[in-house]
């Protein structure tokens, strides 16, 4: 029981955030919101560090190089064959703490077969 309430609340979390983006961006007439053709990097190289194997996830360190800009940061992967859909969470400028599996969006998420990326 308790799991399906979690799992609705995630849901309904999804949901609400997404007619609330939604909302957002036809408020702004609905224009394009694309970066410039400068800022694009289509399919850079991915470096692949250390994978540590739990009981119940995989989490893989990913680094790349995109216009010069050195980005890092770390995959939780469901423990059972892919392909998987992703949640990618990206934070503020500056300094920040990735989110790790002790936050709960993290852990929940992947527990519901869907990859996170912090």
């Amino acid at each position: 029981m308790k799991r399906r309430l979690v799992t609705a609340g995630l849901a309904a979390t999804i949901a609400a955030s997404t007619a609330a983006a939604f909302l957002l961006w036809s408020a702004h007439g609905a224009r394009s919101l694309s970066d410039p053709a400068s800022a694009r990097c289509n399919a850079p190289p991915v470096a692949f560090g250390s994978s540590i194997d739990f009981a119940d996830h995989r989490q893989v360190d990913l680094h790349f190089t995109c216009a010069g800009a050195r980005l890092a940061g770390t995959l939780y992967l469901p423990k059972r064959p892919g392909p998987f859909p992703a949640v990618v969470y990206v934070h503020a400028s500056g300094e920040a703490s990735r989110w790790g599996w002790d936050v709960p969006w993290v852990s929940m998420t992947v527990r519901a077969g869907i990859a996170f990326f912090s």
